[in-house]
Protein backbone atom coordinates (compact mmCIF):
# COMPACT_ATOMS: atom_id res chain seq x y z
CA UNK A 1 0.00 0.00 0.00
CA UNK A 2 1.77 3.06 -1.28
CA UNK A 3 0.90 6.49 0.06
CA UNK A 4 -1.10 8.60 -2.36
CA UNK A 5 1.42 11.45 -2.19
CA UNK A 6 4.39 9.16 -2.95
CA UNK A 7 6.23 9.93 0.30
CA UNK A 8 7.61 7.19 2.52
CA UNK A 9 7.99 8.68 5.99
CA UNK A 10 10.64 6.50 7.63
CA UNK A 11 11.16 8.14 11.02
CA UNK A 12 10.48 4.85 12.88
CA UNK A 13 12.45 2.66 10.49
CA UNK A 14 16.02 3.92 10.88
CA UNK A 15 18.72 1.27 11.35
CA UNK A 16 21.98 1.66 13.31
CA UNK A 17 23.83 2.90 10.19
CA UNK A 18 21.28 5.60 9.38
CA UNK A 19 19.57 3.72 6.54
CA UNK A 20 15.83 3.12 6.28
CA UNK A 21 14.39 -0.39 6.52
CA UNK A 22 10.89 -1.40 5.49
CA UNK A 23 8.93 -4.41 4.33
CA UNK A 24 7.41 -4.59 0.87
CA UNK A 25 4.49 -6.80 -0.09
CA UNK A 26 3.90 -7.84 -3.70
CA UNK A 27 0.83 -9.65 -4.99
CA UNK A 28 0.31 -11.48 -8.26
CA UNK A 29 -2.81 -13.20 -9.48
CA UNK A 30 -2.25 -16.94 -9.42
CA UNK A 31 0.60 -16.84 -6.90
CA UNK A 32 0.55 -20.00 -4.79
CA UNK A 33 2.20 -19.55 -1.40
CA UNK A 34 2.03 -23.27 -0.61
CA UNK A 35 3.91 -24.29 -3.77
CA UNK A 36 6.36 -21.40 -3.55
CA UNK A 37 7.15 -20.54 0.10
CA UNK A 38 10.34 -18.73 -1.02
CA UNK A 39 9.23 -16.92 -4.19
CA UNK A 40 11.80 -15.84 -6.73
CA UNK A 41 11.08 -12.14 -6.22
CA UNK A 42 13.90 -9.70 -6.89
CA UNK A 43 13.53 -6.09 -5.77
CA UNK A 44 15.89 -3.34 -6.88
CA UNK A 45 16.10 0.29 -5.84
CA UNK A 46 17.88 3.09 -7.66
CA UNK A 47 18.23 6.66 -6.47
CA UNK A 48 17.04 9.12 -9.11
CA UNK A 49 17.92 12.51 -7.63
CA UNK A 50 21.60 11.88 -6.99
CA UNK A 51 24.31 9.47 -8.07
CA UNK A 52 24.62 6.65 -5.57
CA UNK A 53 24.78 2.90 -5.48
CA UNK A 54 21.77 0.78 -6.15
CA UNK A 55 20.09 -1.74 -3.87
CA UNK A 56 19.10 -5.32 -4.74
CA UNK A 57 17.21 -7.86 -2.63
CA UNK A 58 16.76 -11.43 -3.81
CA UNK A 59 15.02 -13.07 -0.86
CA UNK A 60 11.31 -13.13 -0.16
CA UNK A 61 8.81 -15.14 1.82
CA UNK A 62 5.28 -16.19 1.04
CA UNK A 63 2.76 -14.58 3.37
CA UNK A 64 -0.99 -14.39 3.67
CA UNK A 65 -2.58 -10.96 3.78
CA UNK A 66 -6.14 -10.48 5.06
CA UNK A 67 -6.00 -14.04 6.32
CA UNK A 68 -6.26 -15.90 3.03
CA UNK A 69 -4.76 -13.90 0.16
CA UNK A 70 -1.26 -15.17 -0.73
CA UNK A 71 1.43 -12.59 -1.37
CA UNK A 72 5.22 -12.16 -1.39
CA UNK A 73 7.04 -10.12 1.24
CA UNK A 74 10.61 -8.90 1.38
CA UNK A 75 12.64 -6.51 3.48
CA UNK A 76 14.53 -3.67 1.82
CA UNK A 77 17.08 -1.19 3.14
CA UNK A 78 17.24 2.24 1.52
CA UNK A 79 20.60 3.79 2.47
CA UNK A 80 19.63 7.48 2.33
CA UNK A 81 16.67 9.82 1.92
CA UNK A 82 15.83 10.97 -1.59
CA UNK A 83 13.88 10.03 -4.69
CA UNK A 84 14.01 6.26 -5.28
CA UNK A 85 12.76 4.04 -8.08
CA UNK A 86 11.72 0.65 -6.67
CA UNK A 87 11.26 -2.30 -9.05
CA UNK A 88 9.93 -5.75 -8.28
CA UNK A 89 10.74 -8.60 -10.70
CA UNK A 90 8.74 -11.82 -10.49
CA UNK A 91 8.49 -14.41 -13.26
CA UNK A 92 7.89 -12.45 -16.48
CA UNK A 93 6.38 -9.42 -14.78
CA UNK A 94 7.87 -6.18 -13.53
CA UNK A 95 6.35 -3.53 -11.28
CA UNK A 96 8.05 -0.15 -10.85
CA UNK A 97 7.12 2.78 -8.64
CA UNK A 98 8.85 5.94 -7.44
CA UNK A 99 8.83 7.21 -3.87
CA UNK A 100 10.38 10.07 -1.96
CA UNK A 101 12.08 8.56 1.10
CA UNK A 102 12.02 11.04 3.98
CA UNK A 103 13.11 10.80 7.62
Amino acid sequence: MLPFNGIWHMQGNVDKDGGYVTKLTFWRKGFNAIKEPRPNLIVTAKRLDEDSGSVAVASASAVFITGKTPAMMTRIRIPAPGCWQITGHYATQVLTFIVAVQP
